[in-house]
């Protein structure tokens, strides 16, 4: 995810708590919901979309967003995002799986590594019956990645806004409000 880095800077009798204030608010009316957007934009076309939240973590570390999926569909897109590996398939409620038997350069996917997304998903072939299949797996799509990479330098900027609106505040307060 993000991070943002800090420049130090000094001053006297600096009440921290500002800071906070004017970070934890600028995550919550801007941040979180540009993320969540996003990542929603991912699963725009899914049929079992996931739901997602957001999560913010600030500490002596740093200042952490985490997005991650929820609901009943989250596992999709963990299978989706960091990918599987070879695994063989047997039927659950049938005695046989149907299966599309696929050529090279017959299936499409919907998603492909690094965050691109938007194809048909849509799989062409001889249609077969077997008792069990053998999954040949799937690369890791990243999508965390991509939108992490994407968002960092806007990240950056929104958080540096957020600390100089801070520093405008402390300032404003140390000098008696601003009307002498």
């Amino acid at each position: 995810m993000p991070k943002v880095l800090f420049r130090q800077f000094r001053t006297r009798k600096i009440n921290l708590s500002d800071f906070r204030q004017e970070v934890e608010a600028t995550i919550e009316r801007k941040t979180k919901p540009e993320l969540l957007s996003e990542f929603g934009k991912v699963v725009d076309d899914w049929q079992h979309k996931p739901e997602f939240r957001a999560r913010k973590v600030i500490n002596t570390k740093g200042l952490t967003v985490y997005v991650f999926a929820s609901g009943e569909n989250a596992s999709i897109w963990k299978y989706v995002s960091l990918g599987t590996r070879p695994h063989p398939i047997f039927p659950r409620r049938a005695r046989v799986l149907k299966e599309c038997r696929r050529r090279p350069g017959s299936y499409k996917p919907k998603t492909w590594p690094r965050g691109n997304y938007g194809g048909p998903g849509v799989a062409t072939g001889d249609v077969v019956y077997r008792y069990h299949v053998n999954h040949p797996g799937n690369a890791p799509r990243d999508f965390e990645g991509a939108i992490g990479e994407k968002y960092a330098p806007i990240f950056r900027r929104d958080m540096e806004n957020a600390i100089r609106r801070a520093i405008r505040r402390i300032k404003r307060g140390q000098n008696g409000g601003g009307n002498a």
